[in-house]
């Protein structure tokens, strides 16, 4: 396959998953607001699933045009920015964990009790660490955006 072809699915492929993070994180955002329901949980667990997936897919992407894509891995492993981006992208990742494993937690909850009502403090962790991901997803675009024009070679 031609190399330029390979570099344009890759670069769809990992805006793709930044567009379904997006939607699915705002997804999760406006649903955490809603009256809480057996229905809304689950939901809640379904979206957060796509936000795994877009998250895999943006990794696996990523990684995709690192090794394959036409700037060569050269251009990305000795930019400092890069390793900025890719520490943010952890950390987004690391604040989705209490998420996860919350919304897992009220599904389980809601399966065994259809009136299940997440406490306050839960709900308001969960809410906390969405906002952290929101501030952090919203200054990765800036160092791609810088590292594309070249800033951060050493």
């Amino acid at each position: 396959m031609d190399a330029v072809l390979i570099d344009a699915i890759l670069a769809y492929l990992h805006h793709l998953g930044i567009g379904l993070l997006i939607v699915c994180l705002a997804m999760e955002t406006a649903l955490l607001r809603q009256p809480f329901t057996s229905t809304l949980i689950t939901r809640l667990a379904r979206i957060d699933s796509g936000t795994g997936f877009a998250a895999a897919l943006i990794l696996f992407a990523g990684v995709g045009r690192v090794m394959y894509g036409l700037k060569g891995s050269a251009f990305y492993v000795a930019n400092h920015i890069f390793w900025t981006k890719m520490t943010m992208f952890a950390l987004v990742a690391l604040a989705s964990i209490p998420v996860t494993l919350a919304i897992l937690k009220w599904r389980k909850a809601a399966l065994v009790d259809a009136n299940y009502q997440p406490d306050a403090k839960s709900l308001r962790r969960v809410q906390r660490h969405i906002q952290i991901e929101w501030g952090i997803i919203l200054v990765i675009p800036l160092a791609a955006v810088l590292m594309a024009r070249g800033f951060g070679m050493r």
